[in-house]
């Protein structure tokens, strides 16, 4: 049975039954303050609650007011985080009134939850839940409103708090992703999505001579699996109907665990008892409902939750949020925690795996603390860097579960992003231990495989990763360097195709560094990039004069500079003064953002496309991973060595600096020790310098 509504039905009048009053309504229009606003009617105060603001925009046109205003708030959580805990609240009085209920226009933008949750409260701090608010479309005002009539709690109380807050998905609907959810299902939700609120009417009707009945609360169950409840006390009480009078009728929301017919009743009078019988071999939920009503029909409702476990129930671990730190150096210890419902917490087994060894091997993964709090320690192998991502395992005699993070590792401070894609084949944003998140587009579309990124343009999502140390903005100074390889599969389908890479800020469009595939002046089966400081129109960006062929490789490299806005692109250099073209199209000025993270996106028109090696570094020299030597003495050798993943640079020698004819290179062969190359001198003499060389290098 459901004593709750909330209904999105569109109408130009006042949603209230007859014999109501007002009690208190906003109206919005008078705009001298947006976070601490008193009734337009009646007498009650109007607050932000959990850390959203709010401006004013333009009000429903059932509002008759003149300036119209509605409440625009905004600063919602995070994706799947702080659920119901952010929204607005309204306090009134109620003393003297009964069957209370809510009325109002209620619209969002695209990027906000579609779900949100009427909640209330007599003392300000435990709140109810009650109906569920469900936005059919963005842009428009719908009406709303929800019911408290038969809640008992609500009536003839001087502080009468009530709540709107934004809600997931599975929570909302008892099924679907723990997230908040769009009305459009495929737009990205974002934080800085808003809700506007007009007209916000609390109502009621003067309580007659016949005062409702009262029921207490009756506390949540947890049993387990064929086993039933003991006989749960609870009392009843009326002001008018005798007690044994008073009826009290059980439902389930759960039938299939818990039929109507298997809620037990006892005692008598003031006094009574519920007992509970689920149905055989069957766990799970179920909400229970007591509606007591009186003589003269007035009623009240109390609900608790029957909760069946099976006999073992998996044990629990924490998320553990993405960590980072240098090469070889230590990372942690990382706190996590552990439970279970049948064994004690030091009697579990808990054990880590990392998949990417050649950087973080399991055997480099130490594990710490004893009982529910444990730690993880990470030593990363010395000269290596990327991205491993390490699951966490937690297991009773016969279950278990685990959890999975990310380990970026960066081969020096100036480095703020570095990623091979040495996951799992599987959507980016779900196999990259929260490294990479959706921002936009349909979500779980982009997938690694094979360990590359495939960005298509028959898909539509958008991902990025965060940089260490952002934002970056004006203030900071600082020159921004991406580098990717790139590889094209499938040829751009029009002559201007679209981006598919860029630097981004904290919201939802916030680019800029786009990247473009284009078949524009190319030659035949040929294409070009081309790049953008701020415009997303492919025929504004300037294009690099480099025919590129498909099915090869490429090394890719951006520079975005917080002081001019401008960006930059080269296609395989190896110095920064080698050839490369900055924005300077139509419409494409200087773009200051505060950068915070790396972007790939799925759109139309550039074809298909594989990503590898991502780096983002605050220098050139960094991003191109110039190797450095490393020159050790023995007592009797010096040996000289540098990374063994630094390819086609060779060591070369001479006996004075300042004359490039004095370098010769070092004829031999070096071996391979540790992750690093070594070539080794026996009783050297004199003095001799050493540098690494690249064929055609400067």
């Amino acid at each position: 049975m459901k004593h709750f509504v909330a209904v999105g039905i569109a109408c130009g009048a006042l949603a209230m039954p007859a014999g109501a009053d007002i009690l208190a309504q906003w109206n919005f229009n008078d705009n001298s303050t947006n976070n601490h606003i008193p009734a337009s009617t009646g007498t009650g105060t109007a607050t932000l609650v959990g850390g959203t603001t709010a401006t004013f925009a333009g009000g429903s046109t059932t509002d008759s007011g003149s300036p119209n205003n509605g409440w625009n708030t905004t600063t919602y959580p995070a994706q799947g985080q702080g659920n119901k805990t952010r929204g607005v609240q309204f306090t009134v009085d109620t003393t003297g009134f009964d069957n209370i209920g809510l009325s109002w226009e209620h619209r969002l933008s695209n990027t906000a939850s579609k779900y949100a949750r009427v909640q209330y409260s007599t003392n300000g701090i435990d709140f109810v839940d009650s109906g569920v608010v469900n936005i059919g479309s963005a842009n428009n005002f719908f009406s709303q409103t929800n019911s408290f009539s038969g809640i008992v709690a609500v009536d003839n109380v001087a502080t009468l708090t009530i709540r709107i807050a934004t809600e997931w998905q599975s929570t909302a609907t008892g099924s679907g992703a723990d997230n908040y959810v769009t009305v459009s299902g495929t737009t990205a939700y974002g934080s800085g999505g808003t809700v506007r609120l007009d007209l916000f009417t609390i109502h009621g009707e003067p309580a007659t001579g016949n005062m409702p009945p009262s029921i207490s609360a009756i506390s949540n169950q947890v049993i387990r699996v064929n086993t039933s409840t003991t006989e749960i006390p609870f009392t009843v009480a009326d002001a008018e109907t005798p007690l044994d009078s008073l009826t009290v009728i059980f439902t389930s929301s759960n039938q299939s665990l818990v039929p109507d017919g298997n809620i037990l009743q006892g005692g008598s009078g003031a006094n009574r008892t519920v007992q509970v019988v689920p149905s055989f071999d069957q766990t799970g939920t179920a909400t229970i409902s007591a509606v007591i009503t009186d003589g003269g029909g007035k009623s009240a409702v109390t609900m608790f939750t029957v909760t069946v476990l099976p006999d073992n129930t998996t044990p629990t671990i924490s998320s553990i949020a993405p960590v980072n730190g240098l090469a070889g150096a230590v990372i942690g210890p990382v706190s996590f925690t552990i439970g279970d419902l049948e064994s004690n917490a030091d009697e579990l087994e808990v054990s880590a795996s990392s998949s990417n060894p050649e950087l973080l091997s399991d055997q480099n993964i130490s594990l710490g603390g004893s009982g529910a709090n444990r730690t993880v320690t990470l030593m990363p192998l010395p000269d290596r860097s990327g991205v491993a991502v390490v699951t966490i395992t937690v297991g009773d005699i016969s279950l278990s579960t685990n959890t999975s993070f990310a380990v970026l590792v960066v081969p020096s401070s100036a480095v703020l992003l570095c990623d091979n894609f040495s996951y799992s084949d599987g959507p980016i944003i779900n196999v990259s231990g929260g490294l990479w998140h959706n921002h936009s587009g349909t979500i779980a579309q982009m997938v690694n495989s094979g360990g590359k990124l495939n960005v298509l343009s028959t898909q539509l999502e958008d991902v990025n990763a965060p940089l260490l140390g952002g934002p970056y903005t004006m203030e900071s100074g600082v020159k921004l360097y991406a580098k990717f390889t790139l590889n094209v599969s499938t040829m751009p389908t029009t002559e201007y195709g679209n981006y598919f890479a860029h630097f981004k800020d904290n919201t939802a469009a916030g680019f800029t560094t786009r990247v473009f595939a284009q078949t524009h002046d190319a030659a035949p089966g040929m294409f070009r990039l081309a790049i953008a400081n701020r415009t997303s129109n492919a025929t504004n960006a300037t294009q690099l004069p480099s025919d590129l062929s498909p099915n090869t490789d490429y090394t890719v490299v951006t520079r975005y500079d917080t002081v001019t806005g401008l960006s930059t692109l080269w296609v395989n250099p190896a110095l920064e003064s080698d050839p490369n073209v900055t924005g300077s199209g139509v419409n494409d000025s200087a773009n200051f953002l505060a950068i915070s993270t790396y972007a790939f996106r799925e759109s139309t028109d550039f074809g298909q496309l594989t990503v590898d090696d991502l780096k983002v570094a605050t220098s050139f020299g960094a991003l191109l991973g110039y190797p450095s030597l490393r020159i050790e003495r023995g007592e009797n050798a010096i040996s000289v060595s540098w990374p063994a993943d630094a390819m086609g640079w060779d060591l070369q020698a001479s006996p004075a600096l300042g004359s490039e004819a004095g370098w010769q290179a070092v004829p031999d062969a070096p071996s391979e020790i540790d992750g690093r190359k070594v070539v080794t001198f026996a009783a050297p003499a004199g003095i001799r310098f050493f540098r690494l060389s690249k064929p055609g290098d400067n």
